[in-house]
């Protein structure tokens, strides 16, 4: 019989794809574990928490001068959020702490 290449929504994830098409297949999979997880953070040892919530989230404090690992994260976590958003990342350094 014939492949049905009508479209979906995922209802997880909310993206439209195509059921059957390989390629579309590929690309929802990959984005919905990406929207499903986040992006993975078991915490650091010397994280200032500035807020933490019933469902076991937190939000938390980076200024400049903290780990290099830390600036990492953050530049991570915010190039994620922008792409989500349709912004681009416009991360200004600090100049005291730049090479």
């Amino acid at each position: 019989g014939q492949k049905n290449f009508s479209s979906h929504v995922c209802p997880e994830c909310g993206m439209t794809y195509a059921i059957g098409e390989s390629e579309d297949e590929r690309m929802h999979k990959s984005y919905h574990m990406r929207v499903m997880r986040g992006i993975p953070f078991p915490g650091w040892a010397n994280e200032r928490v500035v807020a933490r919530f019933l469902d076991g989230t937190r939000i938390l404090l980076y200024q400049y001068g903290d780990s290099v690992l830390h600036r990492k994260k953050i530049r991570e976590v915010i190039a994620y959020t922008d792409s989500e958003l349709g912004f681009a990342s416009d991360i200004e350094e600090d100049p005291t702490t730049s090479p």
